[in-house]
This record gives structure tokens, sequence and C-alpha cells, in this order.
């Protein structure tokens, strides 16, 4: 199978080693190929087009000129891969696991700096990774629809540097952000349309707020 999927999250994350917090906010759209590999085990591999921002300003003050990132975005790429298994059966229960890993590829934003004795640039750059595993249990008791749910485990970690030129002086300053909470739960909806396309919907709260919405063509 093959399809689209659309994902908004915003997750809180602990900046730098002072963990100030902050909360990471980005979207992705991408393209998702499945191959099953047994009869109860898929996987998928992942590529796409990816938004990120901070919700409040971050503060480099080990430069010589200190910046602050205010609002800024980042339009990268994304890919990964996902898998899913279906572990056992009972009754109108189906019992499973979801895990999935995405890298949302660093790309650099350079913007100017105006002093009056001086000028320079700042090279802005910003990447992480998505580390997400469900335990799910299915409810096949409706005829239309599949409802799902579970505990989750979801690790959001990245990185962002700052590199800094000033009047031929060079510097660069890096920080470090992790997911503050790893801990949540998931909930969806599953249902197909006509003979050939499967529509999933799910809602991640606790560790992270995010909401996801796939379309899927089942050759």
């Amino acid at each position: 199978s093959a399809g689209l999927s659309l994902g908004y999250h915003r997750v809180p994350v602990l900046v730098g080693d002072d963990e100030i917090e902050h909360t990471l906010e980005y979207m992705y759209l991408a393209l998702q190929v499945d191959v099953g590999l047994l009869d109860f085990l898929t996987v998928g591999v992942v590529a796409g087009y990816n938004s990120n921002t901070f919700d409040e300003p971050v503060d480099f003050l080990n430069l010589p000129l200190s910046i602050r990132a205010d609002g800024e975005r980042f339009n990268s790429m994304m890919f990964g891969v996902r898998g899913k298994a279906e572990l056992y059966s009972r009754s109108d229960f189906t019992f499973g696991a979801h895990a999935e890993i995405l890298f949302f590829k660093r790309f650099k934003k350079e913007f100017p700096i105006q002093l009056p004795i001086a000028t320079g640039t700042a090279e802005l750059k910003n990447s992480f990774s998505q580390i997400g595993l469900e335990a799910l249990a299915y409810y096949e008791g409706f005829d239309n629809f599949i409802l799902f749910g579970g505990p989750c485990l979801n690790l959001v970690s990245g990185k962002m540097t700052i590199a800094e030129s000033i009047a031929g002086i060079d510097a660069e300053e890096e920080l470090s952000y992790d997911q503050e909470n790893v801990l949540g739960v998931v909930a969806g909806v599953f249902f197909e349309l006509g003979d050939h396309f499967e529509v999933s919907a799910k809602l991640s709260l606790l560790a992270q707020t995010s909401l996801s919405v796939s379309v899927f063509y089942v050759f």
C-alpha cells in the first residue's frame, strides 16, 4: 500500500544545560510506502516535507554578540521508517504495536547582522529526531470502522546551532534539547472507503499533543 500522512505536533522540550522549557511545534506532509514482510508485520518507508518552530524565543548567550532566535521557522525534509505488527487476536479485539523513527533534516537559515560599527552574518540550523512506540488494542465490533488506543512512548531529541561571523571574528554555539515527558496515550479510528482506500485519524496526549490523518491506497 501507499499513501499520504499529515501530522501536527506540539512537544514540550527542555533546551540547553539550564533545561529551559520550550515547546517545539512542527507539521509535516509525507508519502509512505508499506511492504508486508510477514503475515503479521508491515514496514513502511516515509519521506516528506516539514515545517517547525519554537513557541518562545531561544537565546544564544555564549557568542561575541548574543542572539535571540524569535519565531524562526525552519522548512526542511523529513524521512524515516515505520512498522506495525498484529500480535494477538481474541473475539472482537486485536492487540498489536506500532513503531517509528523519523529524522527531520537540518536546514540552515541565514540572516544579516547590522551594527553601527560592524556588519556580519549569522547562520541558524535546527534538526531533530522522533522515536515512537505504541502498544495498541483494536476494537473491531463495528461494521464500518475500527477503534484503537493504548499507551505510547515518544522521544524527541535535537539541537539548534548558530554560527556567527562579525568583523572577521567567527564563533559558534550549540543548544541541545530533549522531550520533557515521554509517556502518553494515543487513540484513533480506522475505516475503509470502497475496495482500495483506508483512512485513519490519531490523537496523542500527555507526552505531546498531536493529531495525524492518513489516507492509503491498497493495491
